[in-house]
């Protein structure tokens, strides 16, 4: 009787554990993005980009159009250098990650301090009433 009883504290306990985990991973997935917002949005543009000229070139492989070798030729070139372009601009991008924890903290004080900004000038002068700007 008494194994029965430690094993459902071990599973209670476990599940809790499990919980909590998935908790603080939601909650690090949440504010890396929050923190990395300008980011994450260039690479969503980046790889919606490389899909839609993906796509449009696939169009111009198609042989019943009856383009001539010529123009194929000269749409792959355009078709590798824009792609190759927009790869390196979202490869570029991610050097904008912020990874650090401290890092992190400190754009999101900056975020609210900008937020709690005054509207006057005058009211910088005052430091009991904006001391983190």
């Amino acid at each position: 009787m008494e194994e029965g009883r430690y094993g459902i504290i071990v599973f209670y306990f476990v599940s809790v554990v499990v919980a909590m985990i998935k908790w603080f991973k939601s909650l690090f997935i949440y504010t890396f993005i929050a923190v990395n917002v300008r980011v994450a949005s260039r690479v969503g543009l980046g790889v919606a980009l490389f899909l839609s000229i993906e796509l449009i070139y696939s169009k111009y492989r198609d042989p019943a159009l009856n383009i001539s070798d010529d123009l194929r030729w000269y749409i792959l070139i355009a078709y590798s250098i824009i792609q190759l372009t927009i790869i390196l601009w979202v490869i570029f991008s991610l050097r904008f990650v912020i990874w650090d924890n401290k890092e992190i903290k400190e754009s999101l004080k900056a975020k609210t301090s900008f937020e709690k900004m005054p509207q006057s000038l005058k009211d910088l002068s005052d430091i009991n009433k904006y001391p983190d700007l």
